[in-house]
């Protein structure tokens, strides 16, 4: 009878810790994995007031997509906004675009944002981040 009453308690407790663990999992939040991110760049020669152009696109995992045409020559990015995985930045006479992969809920987007290396009397300038379009 003895033996038969902690092989009980062995399959309670058991069942118990299997069910708490079972329940803290499926609550988890699930993180997703960062993609694979390049950018790439094509100079489209000056403007009408000899303000360089450069075409930038973004391959993300494997896909390709045009982000668009920005003033000034750009480069990547060393110090990353917050959720942002990759960013690359245009620049031309004191300012220009920041290009970003954000996770946003979830989901990877690409966003640009404004940057400005201020003067004496204001500081610098990074951020209005908007949405330009989400990596399926």
């Amino acid at each position: 009878m003895k033996t038969v009453l902690i092989a009980i308690a062995v399959v309670v407790v058991g069942g118990a810790a299997w069910w708490f663990l079972a329940k803290e999992t499926a609550s988890a939040p699930t993180v997703a994995r960062a993609p694979e991110v390049s950018w790439q760049y094509a100079d489209k020669g000056g403007d009408e007031t000899g303000t360089p152009q450069t075409e930038v696109s973004v391959t993300i995992s494997g896909k390709t997509s045009l982000v668009g045409t920005y003033q000034g020559r750009c480069a990547s990015v060393s110090t990353l906004a917050d959720g942002e995985v990759s960013g690359t930045l245009c620049w031309w006479a004191g300012g220009g675009k920041e290009l970003g992969v954000f996770n946003e809920n979830g989901k990877w987007v690409v966003k640009e944002g404004d940057q400005d290396e201020g003067s004496g009397d204001e500081p610098g300038f990074r951020g209005n981040f908007k949405t330009l379009f989400e990596i399926k």
